[in-house]
């Protein structure tokens, strides 16, 4: 049922984008008859329409699909390499290292894009956070527990006030079943035995009281029953 929806939704969205692309430019074509008739009274209208369809699908060009309808689709990043455990936000991607349960990470969109997390200052890594903090939660806490893990005693840079959601994970939203591969690394191998080994082996190093943070935590379980149920 819920594929059933999401797919529905997503149907939905694309006929909406085009249909509404389309009748725009059939009401220009409309609009510019018009006007080499005379008819400017007419024109006018059909073109305000067409402006308006057009500034709600996106633009003149091609279909531009928003964060949720593409997070929906639930695609693998295209960085994701199998053996690789990979969480991804709207705005970054963490890298998880089972053996010795370090964190690396990209920055996938907004500022600092492009950028992997070792590249960044503790600075850089302090303004992403202010930004994150306004636009996305899950992004947030995702750079959160890398600083944490990467940057020590971080907080003491804020002049005496203390940084107090840093394990608020209560905001992860649903994954895909591609997404619930990358979080265990997996490759097409999604046996019952592969996918406990991969669980077991991630939370013995991410979970919060092996150094880990909530937010892995919560994602490495929510991959686990996505596969296995």
């Amino acid at each position: 049922m819920h594929y059933f929806l999401a797919a529905s939704v997503i149907t939905l969205y694309i006929y909406f984008r085009f249909g509404a692309k389309s009748l725009a430019w059939t009401l220009i074509i409309f609009a510019i008859m018009a006007l080499s008739r005379g008819f400017v009274a007419v024109a006018i209208p059909l073109l305000i329409i067409s402006w308006y369809l057009f500034k709600s699908t996106g633009g003149i060009g091609a279909v531009n699909w928003p964060d949720s309808i593409q997070e929906k689709m639930g695609q693998r990043s295209a960085n994701y390499i199998p053996g690789r455990p990979t969480i991804m936000s709207k705005f970054i991607e963490l890298y998880l290292v089972p053996d010795t349960g370090l964190i690396s990470g990209t920055i996938i969109r907004g500022p600092e894009a492009g950028q992997g997390l070792p590249e960044l200052s503790l600075t850089d890594c302090l303004s992403l956070l202010a930004h994150y903090q306004k636009k996305d939660k899950e992004s947030k806490l995702l750079l959160l527990a890398y600083m944490n893990k990467v940057h020590p005693g971080w907080q003491q840079t804020l002049d005496g006030k203390k940084y107090t959601d840093t394990n608020d994970a209560g905001t992860t939203g649903a994954i895909s079943k591609q997404q619930a591969i990358m979080i265990l690394g997996l490759s097409d191998n999604l046996s019952e035995e592969a996918i406990k080994s991969a669980h077991k082996t991630l939370m013995k190093k991410f979970h919060p009281d092996q150094g880990g943070a909530e937010i892995l935590a919560a994602k490495i379980n929510m991959a686990k029953d996505k596969l296995l149920n």
